[in-house]
């Protein structure tokens, strides 16, 4: 289990998420910031692909980084 919090990724709090796998850590992030921070995940849906493949990029290099617990 690794732990990485909201702002970590991006977002704009401390909330920590927990997850066994990117895809997991990444779905419960999504989940975090639909019903904690709405607002944003509207931004979210707006941006263009070249920037989300930049978000997963920097994500999962801080992923590989990130103790597994």
């Amino acid at each position: 289990m690794r732990i990485i919090t909201c702002k970590q990724m991006g977002g704009p709090c401390d909330f920590s998420v927990i997850a066994s796998t990117p895809n997991e850590m990444i779905d419960k992030g999504m989940a975090h910031v639909k019903k904690i921070h709405p607002e944003l995940a509207v931004n979210m849906n707006n941006i263009v692909q070249n920037e989300k493949d930049k978000w997963y990029d920097t994500f999962m290099n801080l992923w590989k980084k990130t103790p597994n617990n």
